[in-house]
């Protein structure tokens, strides 16, 4: 028998495999390549879409293109094809770097998306077996056709370059970019591709998670179909104003904005924290974002209260989000101090909210008389509130009567009947009620 001298240890392809897609969906595998795509535009044109936030701001005021950026991408039942004209990947990156499981360059600064150097691997592992890859510079065209079972079989980690024209991949383009057609699709991957519902999440975190990027400019089509962002504005008056503060964590730097949002936005609200431009928690009413913890449990009084955070770097593994980069990594110490500071300014805003709620009537998200204090104002984008710091104020112009909530309950039959002797069938039941109360007062108190 032959003695070794030394105890054999490596990593198989099966187990890395395993653990690296284990805790990602199709919907967040689909989201690293799209960040892949952008992440090639960040660096290539240095465009830095967190200056959204702060001023209004597009990409095309400095990069001056023939053509728009564009990620695109084309689901079916059989594929997965996304492209995108975003730069491209050069030979040398091929051969070296973008194969690797891991971040090989150390030392580059841009406000980027490559995190962990994993996204686009374990992306291909989770949604298919074969994968054609293209991609063009200036000085180079290049393609790979990965045979994933075939590969898992080898000894040899490498994967070879293929023949242009073997894949048939042609570019829609004319700036350089990328190609990536996925087949031989895994059966969870085509179950869900085949769902209405699934097509309309995956649109839906399109728009949040590069919500930043698609009102800089970018544009992301799905199924040939342009996806639009959609961001909450805060409101502003001569009464109430909203937060705006900068702090900065080693190499991180934090923008916070806190305020109300206007009457007619009835959608509950909460914390949208983004890292380097993509969004990482939407609308977030749990412990993530401090509620519960910091100030108290979210309620439907403090529906209109909406808060963002920003946190960007040079230094991408320095930020706060997860390996999915949907969610937040609590134990980060630059995220703590954002805590912190959330809980500053979120506080008296919860406060204003909560004397505004009518502690007899629970399910009401909010009294008359917040909305009457939020009829009198003006929407503000996002990036007009954050262009300087300011704290969160309320002054009331003048102190308003004490006022309570009456309520009660008739027949709708009777109710219809006062309606027709008022002369006006559809008015509102509690105009009615006002009405009642008011002729009680001028008949019988004065």
């Amino acid at each position: 028998m032959n003695q070794m001298d030394k105890a054999e240890s490596f990593v198989t392809k099966r187990f890395l495999i395993d653990i690296i897609t284990r805790d990602i969906g199709i919907l967040d595998a689909i989201l690293e390549l799209v960040d892949n795509s952008l992440d090639r535009a960040i660096e290539k044109y240095r465009i830095d879409v967190t200056k959204s936030l702060i001023e209004d701001y597009n990409y095309t005021n400095d990069t001056h293109l023939e053509e728009p950026l564009t990620v695109n991408l084309h689901i079916s039942e059989d594929e997965f094809i996304i492209e995108d004209n975003c730069g491209g990947i050069t030979k040398e990156d091929l051969e070296h770097e973008v194969f690797v499981f891991g971040l090989p360059k150390e030392g580059i600064e841009y406000i980027g998306l490559s995190a962990f150097g994993i996204g686009m691997k374990r992306a291909f592992f989770k949604l298919g077996k074969l994968v054609e890859f293209r991609t063009r510079t200036e000085q180079d065209d290049s393609t790979i056709t990965w045979n994933i079972d075939e590969w898992m079989n080898l000894d040899d980690w490498n994967i070879p370059f293929s023949k242009i024209e073997d894949t048939g991949l042609h570019f829609t383009y004319n700036l350089p970019g990328t190609i990536i057609k996925i087949r031989n699709l895994k059966l969870p991957v085509r179950t869900r591709f085949n769902q209405k519902e699934f097509l309309s999440a995956l649109k839906n975190r399109l728009r949040t998670s590069y919500a930043l990027f698609l009102k800089s400019g970018i544009i992301i089509k799905l199924n040939e179909e342009d996806v639009t962002h959609s961001l909450p504005s805060i409101f502003k008056s001569e009464e109430i104003t909203y937060t705006s503060k900068y702090i900065k964590k080693g190499d991180v730097d934090i923008r916070l904005i806190a305020g109300i949002t206007p009457v007619d936005d009835r959608i509950p609200r909460g914390w949208y924290v983004f890292c380097n431009g993509r969004m990482v928690l939407e609308a977030d009413k749990t412990q993530l974002t401090g509620w519960g913890t910091s100030y108290p449990m979210f309620h439907p009084k403090f529906n209109h209260f909406l808060g963002y955070v920003s946190f960007s770097s040079s230094d991408v593994k320095a930020l706060p989000w997860s390996s999915t980069k949907w969610g937040v990594e609590l134990d980060s110490q630059v995220y703590n101090a954002a805590l912190e500071e959330m809980r500053l300014q979120a506080i008296p805003i919860l406060d204003l909210l909560d004397r505004w709620k009518d502690a007899k009537e629970d399910d009401e998200p909010a009294l008359p008389a917040l909305r009457d204090l939020l009829i009198e104002g003006q929407t503000i984008p996002i990036f007009a509130s954050a262009k300087d710091e300011t704290s969160f104020t309320y002054k009331p112009k003048k102190e308003r009567p004490d006022v309570i909530r009456i309520s009660f309950v008739k027949e709708s039959e009777l109710v219809q009947k006062v309606k027709d002797a008022l002369g006006n069938p559809k008015m509102k039941n509690s105009a009615v009620g006002e009405l009642v109360f008011d002729y009680f007062v001028e008949s019988e108190l004065n």
